[in-house]
């Protein structure tokens, strides 16, 4: 029976020392080549717009010229190129169809330009031409003549 105790002190013993002797290893022994790790910031942004902005360039051979906005439906012709103007920043609707009561396809901002593919149709008391973007033809829709003008290319 004594033995049983002297083998019991002695395990006992035997553990405490190395569980002891991990943790001041653990406590005092520095760890070379630590790694920082950083923390991620999440900043949100209020956009202006949940309409997707699309940018391009177009370079013309010349520089192209405005002509004067005047009432008459013969200044826009088919395939001819128009820009958005006179929005006071707030954008152009481009509709799903030649109305107000069609769903609003995206904003269309100003100084941005279109190709006229389509009209005049005369609706709710306007003029309206289906016009495209040069860079992207899924970028279409219908809108008023009275905030495009007429774009003249070389």
């Amino acid at each position: 029976m004594k033995k049983n105790w002297i083998m019991l002190i002695g395990v006992t013993l035997t553990t405490i020392f190395i569980v002891s002797s991990i943790f001041l290893l653990l406590i005092f022994v520095p760890v070379e080549n630590q790694v920082d790790i950083p923390i991620a910031e999440v900043i949100s942004i209020d956009a202006a717009t949940s309409t997707p902005i699309f940018l391009a360039t177009w370079i013309p051979t010349q520089t192209p010229e405005v002509l004067e906005n005047n009432e008459k439906n013969d200044q826009f012709q088919i395939n001819g190129y128009v820009q958005i103007s006179g929005t006071d920043g707030e954008g152009l609707r481009i509709r799903s169809g030649a109305g107000r009561s069609f769903s609003v396809n995206f904003i269309g901002l100003d100084s941005e330009l279109f190709k006229i593919i389509e009209g005049p149709i005369e609706s709710d008391d306007y003029i309206w031409w289906h016009i495209e973007a040069p860079y992207d033809n899924s970028r279409n829709g219908w809108c008023v003549q009275n905030y495009l003008s007429q774009v003249e290319t070389p």
